[in-house]
């Protein structure tokens, strides 16, 4: 999970858990954007034949709310809880699935920032069901997905170091919500893909799926998308994705946007979407995705967004000037990066090592935003230390840019914010993972704070 904390408008008083989601708007650099993706579309390792419904499941792959692509899980070795006395194989049997993870997050801040030698420690229980209807009733091609989540303990980035870009993508003011209620239906033979509900955004859009080992929030969307919905505030919408060819993908959706209203949609269903206030969050990516022969993804997507509501100007001064909407742009990038040779049979190396690389760009205007470009980027290998093949390192830089517009506002005297993070996930058993985290944060928050260095060890156990 890679979603960072909550979206507040700028026309209500921020809580200090939002500081980094002031409001954003457009700058467009889509020739340069458009131009990285058609290189992304040559060369490489072998690419094995792409069907409609890969690329119309481009939107959720590997994301939590995954879409049933075959049986659900009978695997009693990967869970704390084994098999549960039998119930988990009579549940696949019939199409469904319980997942429960718990994730646990204990950090202490070395230098810098603005609390050194201290610590913070928060958990995040998350508790799923699916079911697919073609077992139980014939139908083919529908999913039923319920998401609960609740999350308690100090804030990392409030109480440790004051970053922007936020370095634990579980802090969040504690919550205990029904997080995600939606059922999605494919057509015309995977081409088509509508899902209608409670939905996480940044699990069908704007994300890197190569950057989900990392634990940065910006690793897992630009800190530039103005008011996206997604933790610890997801909100009712619809989702539509497109396969029009192979390999493309084009998909697009609308939310409810009363969260940038004061009103934050975690814990609320769809009063809001339908009634006051009426902001709307409004998304659109078009991308290429492909897998290699050895199963390892490439994808490229270009997006934009738009929230409809009514944004402070931060160049405005004591004038109160307002402006209408905001947009932003982003484009992302995963590629596998390591060249093999395959085994002749079977055009696979089964267990091999892998190495994996993603890119973010992000784009928006800096008199609604306090940054206005992000950049980053990562490696991830896979399975390459000791001969332990579960395991997992990886090194990720993010920058930000504090715009005119913050430094007008006073809220930022920093020109930007620049984060290194080097992790190692390491197996205990199938269900328990534990993950030493690294980070060097340079100008955190963009207030004058010393450059901090903080660690962070986070527990991983699937129940």
């Amino acid at each position: 999970m890679n979603n960072p904390p909550s979206f507040l408008t700028p026309e209500e008083p921020m809580p200090e858990s939002d500081e980094r989601h002031l409001r954003s708007g457009p700058r467009s650099s889509a020739m340069v954007l458009a131009g990285l993706l058609c290189g992304f579309c040559t060369g490489g390792e072998a690419l094995r034949a792409q069907t409609a419904a890969d690329a119309t499941d481009a939107g959720s792959a590997d994301r939590t709310g995954l879409p049933v692509a075959g049986p659900p899980t009978t695997d009693g070795d990967s869970h704390l809880g084994g098999d549960l006395l039998g119930l988990r194989p009579w549940l696949a049997s019939r199409g469904m699935s319980l997942e429960a993870l718990l994730l646990g997050d204990l950090s202490r801040n070395f230098r810098g920032g603005i609390s050194t030698g201290k610590e913070a420690f928060r958990h995040l229980l998350e508790v799923s069901f699916t079911l697919a209807t073609e077992p139980l009733f014939g139908f083919e091609g529908g999913t039923f997905f319920v998401d609960f989540q609740t999350q308690d303990g100090r804030h990392g980035t409030e109480n440790l170091v004051g970053d922007f870009q936020g370095f634990s993508n579980i802090d969040a003011p504690g919550f205990t919500a029904l997080y995600e209620l939606w059922y999605e239906q494919v057509f015309l033979g995977g081409r088509l893909r509508l899902k209608l509900g409670k939905i996480d955004a940044s699990n069908e859009f704007a994300f890197v799926e190569h950057g989900g080992p990392l634990i940065n929030s910006s690793a897992g969307f630009s800190p530039t998308i103005v008011g996206l919905p997604t933790y610890p505030n997801p909100a009712t919408g619809a989702v539509l994705f497109a396969s029009p060819v192979e390999s493309l993908y084009l998909g697009g959706a609308l939310f409810d946007g009363a969260t940038q209203a004061g009103q934050p949609t975690g814990t609320r269903g769809p009063a809001t979407l339908f009634g006051e206030p009426s902001d709307l969050f409004l998304i659109a990516e078009a991308g290429v995705r492909r897998t290699t022969a050895s199963g390892r993804l490439r994808r490229a997507g270009l997006g934009i967004t738009h929230h409809t509501g009514t944004f402070d100007r931060l160049d405005s001064g004591s004038t109160g000037a307002t402006s209408e909407g905001a947009t932003s742009f982003y484009l992302v990038l995963d590629q596998h990066l390591e060249r093999q040779s395959l085994q002749p049979s079977t055009g696979e190396r089964p267990g091999s090592p892998t190495i994996d690389g993603f890119l973010q760009i992000g784009v928006t205007d800096d008199r609604l935003s306090a940054v206005d470009l992000h950049t980053g980027g990562g490696v991830v290998w896979n399975g390459y230390l000791f001969g332990r093949r579960a395991d997992s390192f990886g090194v990720m830089g993010t920058y930000v840019r504090f715009g005119d517009g913050a430094r007008a506002a006073g809220i930022a005297v920093d020109d930007y914010e620049l984060a290194w993070e080097l992790f190692y996930r390491f197996e205990v058993t199938p269900w328990l993972h534990l993950k030493p985290d690294l980070q060097y944060i340079v100008h955190p928050g963009g207030v004058g704070n010393p450059d901090a260095f903080v660690g962070t060890l986070r527990l991983e156990l699937t129940l």
